[in-house]
């Protein structure tokens, strides 16, 4: 074989390896930043979603309605629950599918913090939010 050969054959492969180090890199940070759009995203959508069924002034309740609709795009399957808890504290069926109660407890547990979880293909993610009780005038 002729140096000449050897030359092409080993720019060759360098230019190769090069390419797909480069490539497995630029993947990884781009999908990366996906999820990490992804879960802020989703953390947008249960605050705004609390805000909206949770908020007494109609008005704000409104806007927060129109906002959803205006610049949230529907994901497929979107589902929100709200789970009561009992007076002592224990998550109330009925649950989301395929959700565990280990994963509500942390929610209550988070000090109002978004807390995520993910089954197969599908991502919850979840607020604990404190209701005032309603007093009488």
């Amino acid at each position: 074989m002729t140096i000449q050969s050897k030359t092409t054959i080993l720019f060759t492969l360098l230019t190769a390896a090069v390419f797909t180090i480069l490539s497995v890199v630029v993947y990884y940070f781009s999908n990366k930043f996906a999820y990490a759009d992804f879960y802020k995203r989703l953390e947008l959508r249960v605050h705004i979603a609390s805000k909206y069924r949770f908020e007494e002034d109609h008005n704000t309740t409104e806007s927060f309605k129109i906002i959803q609709q205006q610049f949230l795009e529907r994901l497929p399957d979107e589902k929100s629950y709200i789970v009561p808890l009992s007076p002592a504290g224990v998550p109330q069926p009925p649950f989301p599918p395929d959700v565990p109660e280990s994963y509500l407890h942390r929610i209550k547990n988070a000090g109002g913090e978004t807390v995520f979880y993910q089954h197969r293909l599908d991502h919850y993610a979840g607020i604990f939010i404190k209701m005032r009780p309603a007093t009488s005038w």
